[in-house]
């Protein structure tokens, strides 16, 4: 029972925390390009995304909910993700989803290949990426300023919770997967990533073989509905916080999407 409450503290004082934002805007989207340059160009030394600017992004921006995890108190975002999905059009650049444009021979699970799902119930996990300063408790190589005096605040205050934002932004993609409808979900990862979420109860299956890309990573395949149903019961009031905060989102965008629309419609109309 001591070891349930631990547990529960834990994960109702991550929710208190920190905070999931859908990109809704340029401005948004342009914190989550910085964090992915930071860590796949500047930390991991990633040939990828558009050369001599801070930000990495690509073709696949423009068919993606791109989600930033903050955290509260000082507003400085610690990760990001990408919900990557296809375009029905073949002429598109975003016809087939990333694994499939640049890891086609990893795919050799014939059971749970993208072929087998229609393109609008798939999608990939994307472009996940926590801040290093995010990832260690304490950073003894910040320097002295105002932001990295919060850092150093951040981490010795709440460290403690910092394994959780991985685990969280598969949970909040696992979420946005649903609410779009897009139940058939890939992604490219390291195995032990793969097994540190089924300790979760996420449990991907093994769509191919592993191969070097941005590291070593593998082809990993799982049905949003199952995953929604499998998550450990110590997560899921966490997920399912995140879930309802993202659905609020997600509607407020597209109700803004549809009076900007009708707006314009109107203009066109009466001009």
């Amino acid at each position: 029972m001591n070891n349930w409450k631990k547990d529960e503290d834990i994960y109702e004082t991550f929710s208190r925390e920190f905070s999931f934002k859908i990109a809704s805007n340029n401005e948004e989207k342009m914190k989550a390009y910085a964090i992915r340059h930071q860590v796949y160009r500047e930390e991991m030394k990633c040939d990828i995304g558009e050369k001599g600017t801070p930000y990495e992004y690509d073709e696949y921006d423009e068919n993606s909910t791109l989600c930033i995890i903050i955290h509260r108190e000082s507003g400085l975002p610690a990760g990001c993700l990408r919900l990557v999905s296809p375009d029905n059009t073949p002429s598109s650049p975003c016809y087939f989803l990333p694994l499939e444009k640049h890891c086609m021979a990893s795919l050799t699970n014939p059971t749970v290949h993208p072929n087998n799902f229609k393109k609008e119930q798939t999608c990939e996990i994307s472009r996940l990426a926590v801040i290093k300063e995010f990832r260690k408790k304490k950073d003894k190589q910040c320097i002295s300023s105002r932001k990295n005096q919060k850092i150093k605040e951040i981490q010795e205050k709440h460290g403690h919770l910092f394994p959780l934002i991985g685990v969280s932004l598969f949970l909040a993609s696992t979420a946005i997967a649903g609410i779009s409808e897009r139940h058939h979900v890939f992604a490219m990862m390291e195995k032990r990533f793969a097994r540190l979420l089924g300790v979760s109860g996420i449990n991907f299956r093994t769509a191919g073989s592993e191969i070097h890309y941005h590291g070593e990573r593998t082809p990993f395949y799982i049905d949003q509905r199952d995953a929604e149903t499998s998550i450990k019961p110590n997560l899921q009031k966490l997920y399912l916080s995140i879930k309802k905060d993202l659905e609020k989102q997600r509607a407020l965008i597209l109700r803004l999407s549809n009076q900007r629309t009708a707006t314009i419609a109107a203009k066109e109309g009466s001009s």
